[in-house]
């Protein structure tokens, strides 16, 4: 194909207008058009088209004081964050169909499931990510206002060393961000999607509960919704600037892993985990629902959609049938359950496993989501490579239903908030 960045973009693009308007931003009664941001991971094998595996759309997280502890509702509704889980949903169902030799897409060899010579792994983006990838290009757009009104944040909210809140701290190149950016919003302990994408660039797209896949990782990265500054001189080369601070975000960061600084070395990934650099890619291609011009407001709804299945419509990380309910010990009824949401990927993971033929492990305990993710010690053990060792426990100020610890140590992505034990 001529262009397969723009290929990609149309795939995606035309697989979402094929959806139901269930769940889309719409314009209110009062005239204030809704605003959302896409994301969608493409899978690409020539000459074939593209196969549009997962799409997401919402800019939406659950705040730190209202977290389920169960796992029966999705914490970080953010595009790229649904698009990714979606795609672990894909990858289980084309896992059972490739236990028969059905599958496109992986092969079983071995105990393992591995992706098809030639397949490329795309993530293409409506805007740029939020947090590190995004902070030039905001910063470049927002009056002196705006931008002076983030000072102190971190301070007044007692942030964990290590992590920003939101977009305060400009000049903060390089640190690890929770959402949301907005000062005035309730603050979550869910990490950007600049920061998730970097330990994807690290771990793979396919997660520590998938032990038996190999790493999956992004080949290709396409970003839409990159505007030049009105004025100045930032104005000539800035596609290219942007450009490398995405490139800086999502795996720039990570460089130094494995390497020597200041006489010691420090830790690299264990094997089959290493740093991934993916090409990045700008797009001019505008989706339908970016944030207007003028008055707007962000869609209450996010939409989750997994190929070989009907899209879901989130309200509060919840099927939007449901509503929302406090964090309580009861789970959600099975069909107001997302199918991304930690439980339901169990499930479908456990599915996956019975069909496989294994030896009796001895152990009759509890199957929780943590017990099985902490079979994959690799990953586990490259996963504290990036983020660092458990440290304290957050304080009491961010008003959590459970324990969360923040990591601490020389990692590059230090300071991220961690769920301690949970039922699910």
């Amino acid at each position: 194909m001529a262009d397969q960045p723009a290929d990609v973009v149309a795939a995606a693009l035309e697989t979402y207008a094929r959806l139901p308007k269930h769940g889309k931003p719409a314009v209110r009664d009062n005239g204030v058009r809704e605003w959302t941001v896409f994301a969608s991971i493409v899978l690409t094998r020539l000459p074939s088209p593209p196969i549009v595996a997962s799409i997401g759309t919402g800019v939406k997280c659950l705040p730190a004081n209202r977290l389920p502890p169960l796992g029966d509702t999705v914490r970080d509704s953010h595009a790229e964050v649904l698009a990714r889980r979606g795609f672990v949903r894909y990858l289980l169902s084309e896992a059972a169909a490739a236990l028969e030799d059905g599958s496109d897409v992986l092969s079983y060899s071995e105990g393992q499931f591995v992706l098809r010579g030639g397949v490329q792994v795309w993530l293409y983006i409506s805007a740029l990510p939020c947090g590190d990838a995004s902070t030039l290009h905001t910063a470049a757009h927002q009056d002196v206002a705006t931008a002076s009104s983030f000072r102190g944040i971190e301070e007044a909210l007692s942030a964990v060393e290590g992590a920003a809140r939101g977009r305060s701290g400009y000049a903060n190149l390089g640190a690890i961000r929770t959402k949301p950016g907005r000062k005035d919003a309730l603050a979550s302990i869910s990490f950007s999607c600049s920061d998730k994408i970097a330990l994807w660039c690290g771990l793979g797209l396919q997660g520590g509960l998938l032990a038996n896949f190999a790493p999956v990782y992004l080949d290709h990265v396409v970003v839409g919704g990159v505007v030049a500054p009105k004025e100045g001189e930032r104005r000539e080369g800035w596609r290219e600037t942007i450009r490398g601070e995405v490139e800086r975000a999502v795996y720039g960061r990570l460089e130094g892993v494995g390497e020597s600084s200041w006489g010691m070395l420090t830790p690299a990934l264990p094997s089959p985990y290493a740093l991934h650099r993916p090409q990045i890619h700008l797009t001019d291609v505008a989706f339908p629902f970016d944030k207007p011009q003028g008055d707007s407001v962000t869609a209450n709804t996010s939409l989750s959609f997994v190929a070989g299945y009907k899209p879901e419509v989130l309200v509060n990380g919840c099927v939007q049938t449901s509503g929302w309910r406090a964090p309580g010990h009861a789970l959600l009824k099975d069909k107001l359950r997302s199918r991304v949401s930690r439980i339901e990927t169990m499930r479908a993971f456990l599915a996956l496993e019975a069909l496989i033929p294994q030896p009796s492990s001895g152990d009759e305990g509890v199957v929780t989501y943590a017990s099985l993710k902490a079979r994959n010690g690799r990953y586990a053990a490259a996963k504290r490579i990036l983020r660092g060792e458990l440290g304290k426990p957050v304080g009491a100020e961010w008003n959590l239903p459970h324990e969360f610890r923040a990591t601490a140590g020389d990692a590059p992505l230090a300071g991220w908030i961690v769920a301690g034990e949970r039922i699910v």
